[in-house]
């Protein structure tokens, strides 16, 4: 257990590390096919996938288990974001929606300028990458000029072993 907490300062153990990490990992896939146990991961990966697609077609949320506990059904949603106008409907919301757009300039309907300022003010322009290809094929802007501007976001470094 020593290499496991012991920190990497250098090449060499790194290496080491790394030759542990497979000679580890290849007595785990050893005993895991000795005992049956890969084939037993995936049964409980199917039997829980089948509970689960119970539960969520006949809106079931817990599943008591007396002593053992109990079972939750979790429902995530994710990427929320208000759809700003028509255009941007895309028919994949699983329900009608209506732009905000719309929203505002109903609510506004007798103040075509006070519609456009709440629009103005609840929205921001953002740079479009398909106009600035556009502009730049043109010759209005060069890569130079616009490269100072353009950000990446760097992904989380992870190890892929060969």
């Amino acid at each position: 257990m020593a290499v496991v907490n012991k920190k990497v300062t250098s090449m060499k153990a790194a290496q080491n590390a790394l030759m542990t990490f497979l000679a580890k990992r290849a007595e785990l896939d050893r005993l895991k096919a000795e005992h049956g146990i890969s084939e037993l991961e995936n049964e409980l990966v199917e039997i829980k996938k089948r509970v689960t697609d119970w539960a969520a077609e006949n809106d079931v949320d817990r599943i008591d288990l007396g002593d053992a506990g109990h079972a939750t059904l979790i429902r995530g949603v994710y990427g929320g974001h208000y759809v700003g106008t028509a255009e941007d409907v895309t028919g994949d919301e699983g329900r009608v929606v209506t732009p905000l757009r719309t929203i505002i300039y109903r609510k506004y309907k007798n103040d075509s300028d006070k519609a456009k300022r709440m629009w103005f003010a609840v929205t921001k322009r953002l740079p479009d990458p398909e106009s600035i290809d556009r502009m730049v094929k043109s010759g209005q802007l060069t890569v130079d000029e616009i490269s100072p501007s353009y950000v990446e976001k760097e992904k989380a470094p992870y190890l892929r072993l060969f």
